[in-house]
């Protein structure tokens, strides 16, 4: 294991710290005046933005990430005028910060924040949509938007821009099925989606600018995510007609166009490691109920859509597994209680967040949970070579640098 790497996380107090994949080098950048969620590594690992709330409403910031400091001071990217951010991710290159944030006309909105300028104006809307969500593109010049799952209004945009201020929205020219987050491959040369077909059927599509492949078609819900280092793409959706994703997983090889199925568990989320040798997944440890929400949004989007929302009569029990492609083994490494924010926020939009808060260590040797342990919210590093688990803090939610 990388012992250099450093993981951030979200405390008890709700304040932010890293610390090494060992336990040690345990770091406070923040000391009370907010609360933070959502830490996210820039790509070169010196700064984390992270959502903060106070008396004031919420806002986005910037905070130097340097072991053994005392605590930083914050910079603020978006303060909230009405529009409340819920979440953000880097551009490959660390220049521009995506953010999600309320919005008066649009229910949500994508905003871009140029974080390199020191001036920063009132930030506008790229676009707006319920939900939405986005995958960068490699150039850090554009991004695959989704808004609106589940409307009439559903649309899949590709975003581009020369200059940031002036981004140019063309819409692509298909009526997207019921998914979350679009994917574009590791040489940004393929997309992933789903359409809907004039019959009404729902395909699960790979199209790049010579070809374009119907996967297949799908029942219920579909989420997918491109391998970081090829053409495979991994998804999951239920085996029945269903409001939700979560079901086996399979990956679609391009290399010869097939589709293998890799586990037949209730898969909640899945996550490729950084190499993509392996996979890591997590499953439903009993059986699940799912709750039909009548206006077609699901899996969050409405409060009670996430069947697996923790309760405290009865937690829910998870599993992680890890599945390595080459030989086809599965090694399930722990099962685990997750925190509510894990379970309540991050699992239900893990394509979303597996591009943005990676639970990977960088070198692909470990993965990174919150979870209760006797009843403690704590953060554990989890060894993919023999699954030991060792506890390196207290904390509600953690990801790995890259």
């Amino acid at each position: 294991m990388d012992e250099g790497s450093r993981i951030a996380l979200i405390d008890v107090d709700g304040q932010l710290a890293t610390v090494a994949a060992d336990g040690s080098r345990l770091t406070q950048l923040t000391h009370g005046e907010r609360v933070f969620q959502l830490p996210a590594w820039a790509p070169d690992n010196q700064r984390l933005a992270a959502i903060g709330g106070a008396a004031e409403g919420p806002g986005v910031y910037l905070i130097p990430a340097i072991a053994g400091a005392t605590p930083q001071r914050l910079r603020s990217i978006h303060a909230s005028d009405g529009n409340a951010p819920i979440y953000l991710s880097w551009s490959p290159n660390g220049a521009i910060l995506s953010i999600l944030a309320t919005h008066p006309q649009h229910q949500l909105a994508l905003f871009l924040a140029q974080v390199l300028d020191d001036t920063l104006d009132q930030l506008t809307p790229v676009l707006g949509g319920q939900p939405c969500f986005w995958h960068w593109r490699a150039d850090s010049h554009g991004l695959l938007a989704h808004v609106d799952l589940g409307r009439r209004t559903a649309q899949l945009t590709d975003v581009r821009w020369q200059t940031l201020d002036q981004p140019t929205l063309q819409p692509i020219d298909v009526r997207p099925g019921p998914f979350q987050a679009p994917g574009i491959s590791y040489d940004g040369q393929l997309l992933a989606y789903a359409q809907m077909t004039a019959g009404g059927d729902s395909q699960l599509v790979v199209a790049g600018r010579e070809r374009r492949i119907v996967i297949g078609a799908y029942d219920g819900l579909i989420a997918f995510g491109w391998s970081p280092t090829g053409d495979q793409l991994a998804f999951i959706h239920p085996l029945t007609a269903n409001e939700h994703f979560y079901g086996p997983l399979h990956i679609w090889h391009g290399a010869n166009e097939q589709v293998q199925r890799l586990a037949n568990e209730t898969v909640v989320a899945f996550f490729w490691s950084p190499d993509g040798r392996r996979i890591a997944y997590v499953a439903a440890a009993h059986e699940v109920v799912a709750q039909r929400n009548h206006d077609g949004r699901v899996n969050g989007h409405v409060g009670k859509a996430w069947p697996f929302a923790q309760q405290r009569s009865a937690p829910i029990r998870l599993t992680l597994s890890v599945i390595e492609l080459s030989s086809g083994l599965v090694d399930t490494l722990l099962n685990f209680t997750p925190v509510a924010p894990f379970v309540n926020q991050y699992l239900p939009f893990f394509d979303q967040y597996a591009k943005s808060h990676p639970i990977w260590s960088p070198d692909g040797s470990a993965l990174v949970l919150p979870v209760y342990d006797n009843g403690r919210p704590v953060i554990q590093v989890i060894s993919v070579e023999g699954g030991r688990a060792r506890t390196v803090a207290d904390g509600y939610m953690a990801t790995w640098g890259w």
